[in-house]
């Protein structure tokens, strides 16, 4: 429960710098969902190489908790930016209304 205090009370700050900007600039948290191997490579596949962006949004991926295929998981950090942190931002995100 500390632990969930502590992270929102970090958090806190780029989730409304990200809900500021929202207007302007589109910030997505986009989770690969890594725990089962079917859902990971879909996943990976539609949300990474078919991403429905424009030039005003910027995505962050993450993975889900635990990671079923540790080699795609590699192939998959190749070819994007992978940030641990993202998680906890987009748990915030949801946390806060």
């Amino acid at each position: 429960m500390c632990k969930k205090i502590l992270i929102l009370v970090l958090c806190l700050p780029l989730v409304l710098m990200i809900r500021l900007v929202r207007p302007f600039f589109k910030v997505q948290f986009c989770e690969i969902r890594s725990d089962r191997i079917g859902h990971f490579s879909i996943d990976a596949i539609f949300k990474i190489f078919f991403p429905r962006s424009s030039k005003k949004q910027k995505l962050f991926y993450y993975f889900s908790h635990h990671v079923s295929n540790y080699q795609w998981e590699k192939m998959i950090k190749r070819t994007v930016k992978i940030y641990k942190f993202t998680r906890a931002l987009a748990w915030a995100n949801k946390k806060i209304p």
